[in-house]
This record gives C-alpha cells, structure tokens and sequence, in this order.
C-alpha cells in the first residue's frame, strides 16, 4: 500500500483542519479541497485493493471486482452563489421643493426682469454707461480706430474664434446660449439705439457690465455692435 501517498494527503487535510475557526467552519474551497483529499486517498486504497484481489485470484481465490482508476472522479469546481442584492428602499415622497440643478441655476433665464424701483430711470442710466465706454475708447485721430470703424454684416462672424471665447467668459460669465442670444438680438436690432436699450434692459444688470474691471472688453464688443449698425 503506498503509505507515503496517504500519509502525505492525510497531512494536507489535517492542515485545513487545523486552521479552521470553529465558529466560521468550512467555507466551498475548503470543503472542495478536502473532499478531493479523501477522494484520492479512496481511490489509492481501492488501488491496492484490486493488487490483493489479483494475487489471490492466481491462488484460486476469486476476488470481489473494484471500481476502475478512471471511475474516481474529482468534485466539479463549486462557484459559491452569488447573494443578490437588495432592493433599495423606495424613499416616501418629499414635502420639500425640488431643487435646482447647478447647471440650470448658473444660467440665465430667457426673460430677465430687472428688480428695481423705477426700471425706467435704471435702463437711461445704463445706456449713459454704455455710451461713455463708447466713447472714452474713440480718439478720432488713431487710424486703426478709423478702419476699426469699418461696417460688418454679422458681429459673430467678425469676431476670431479666440475673441468670442473671451468675450463669453469675460462678459456672459461662460454662459454660451446667453451670448448666442444676445448676438441674434443685436444683429436683428433696428438700430444701434435698439441694440443699447437691449442690452441695457436684459443683458447689463444680470452680467453686471457696470463693473469697471470689464470696461475694457465691453468697450471693444460695443465697437462691433456699433459698427454692425452703421448706415
């Protein structure tokens, strides 16, 4: 009988034993690995078996058939079960207001309403504002001030790609569709006084154009609302 054969399984199964916790017990690799232990020392047992058997069958001893080598098979490989997860509880229907996203509170809303007490005598003064940045930029002399007076069809298209990206960062706050908006109003505009009061009304006080850091900018985006309404 090959001994060594069993003794060396018998170890390797006292081992899982021994590093067992008695309260958690066998877990499936542990169990798989044992039961394929024993199958082997079963199988190397029944071997010898059938050696005996045959050398007292040559005595006229008629031996007891064996199971075949090829008959001792292996546990299949056991996936442990896979817990599914719990639903998640639906949550109870909330008093509370809806909140609004970040993305929609950071833009500006297509009808802006100017909270003051007497909106006329605000929107006058913003075009006052509006003029003087005008303005202060003309000297009248410089020639590039003049040629920078020359007429445009479209203010979107006479701006570079890099000017109109500063241009809605700098004056619409990164807001792209207000911009958008707001070039389709002053190109439609019937005139450079209609382009002022719109921008006065609904573009100036929710950018916060009257800002003295954004005169500069404002004054070079004037310059092309000027020279799209020129006759």
């Amino acid at each position: 009988m090959q001994i060594k054969k069993l003794k060396k399984l018998n170890k390797k199964v006292h081992a899982i034993l021994e590093a067992l916790d008695p309260e958690e017990g066998l877990n499936s690799i542990e169990r798989d690995l044992i039961a394929s232990y024993l199958l082997k020392m079963y199988a190397i047992i029944k071997e010898e078996s059938g050696d005996v058997s045959t050398r007292q069958t040559s005595n006229g001893i008629k031996a007891e058939p064996s199971l075949p080598k090829s008959e001792v098979q292996l546990p299949p490989e056991v996936t442990p079960p896979i817990a599914a997860a719990e639903p998640k509880p639906t949550p109870e229907a909330s008093t509370a207001p809806p909140t609004t996203p970040l993305e929609e509170r950071s833009t500006v809303p297509q009808t802006t309403t100017i909270p003051i007490d007497n909106p006329h005598e605000e929107i006058e003064e913003r075009i006052q504002i509006l003029e003087e940045i005008i303005t202060s930029g003309q000297s009248g002399k410089d020639l590039s001030d003049k040629l920078r007076m020359q007429p445009i069809q479209d203010i979107n298209k006479a701006m570079s790609i890099n000017e109109r990206i500063f241009t809605v960062n700098e004056l619409f706050g990164g807001n792209q569709e207000a911009f958008d908006r707001t070039i389709r109003e002053l190109n439609d505009a019937p005139g450079f006084e209609g382009a002022k009061r719109y921008l006065a009304e609904h573009v100036m006080g929710p950018f916060e154009w009257d800002n003295p850091a954004k005169a500069k900018k404002l004054r070079q985006f004037l310059s092309l609302v000027q020279r799209k309404h020129l006759s």
